[in-house]
């Protein structure tokens, strides 16, 4: 299958509407086509290294995020499960709310880790910049209302990630290193090594991306 044929599959399907998304998706496998084709038949873009080496590192240790269900869903085979037939209600209204905010704007995760400075709730590529080869990440609140701005936070996921996963990294260490971090809720040497593991994940991330 070509990209013209993508496109006729694509034409009428809404982004807004995962289920047709999804179905999109899993007909673009029956015709075939590999992760990379099915993602960028889905979206008529070609999305860049370090999307895919997200998936493509194994670690034993996730990154300190919530994934959006597009376009990662999309990423899994029939062969393995996917993709899932329906978004969760949570994160699936969220993932409406942003498209109805800017269709231009395509979420990839939800940010959860203490400690950091990065007030996005949600960041994303945009698709008019992936159309000219550009990786930039933007970030909007999970509330997608019309007057919370959508902001440029790094000029990569790399980037933006490993700046998110090094000050989580740095504010459970400095808690943990205090005399008073003892008892419920304390800090423990598991999850000071848990953030430094998810941080050289996203290390192993940028060289697999750097690398092709």
């Amino acid at each position: 299958m070509n990209d013209e044929e993508a496109a006729r599959l694509r034409a009428g399907v809404s982004r807004g509407d995962y289920s047709a998304m999804a179905d999109l998706a899993r007909r673009l496998y029956a015709a075939g086509l590999g992760t990379r084709e099915v993602v960028r038949g889905c979206y008529g873009v070609e999305f860049p290294e370090e999307f895919h080496a997200v998936f493509e590192v194994p670690a034993d240790v996730g990154l300190v995020v919530n994934y959006t269900y597009l376009p990662w869903q999309l990423l899994v085979p029939p062969s393995r499960g996917g993709p899932a037939l329906s978004a969760s209600l949570i994160l699936g209204d969220a993932e409406r709310r942003l498209f109805a905010r800017d269709p231009d704007l395509v979420p990839l995760m939800s940010l959860m880790a203490a400690g950091t400075t990065l007030k996005s709730d949600i960041i994303g590529y945009r698709l008019s910049w992936l159309r000219e080869r550009r990786t930039d990440v933007w970030g909007v609140a999970d509330t997608a209302e019309p007057e919370d701005p959508i902001v440029h936070v790094g000029g990569s996921l790399v980037e933006v990630l490993r700046r998110y996963h090094a000050e989580h990294l740095e504010f459970y260490a400095e808690i943990y290193a205090r005399p008073d971090n003892r008892g419920f809720g304390a800090v423990r040497e598991s999850m000071v090594d848990e953030a430094r593991r998810a941080l050289a994940r996203v290390e192993a991330i940028g060289r697999r991306a750097a690398g092709r």
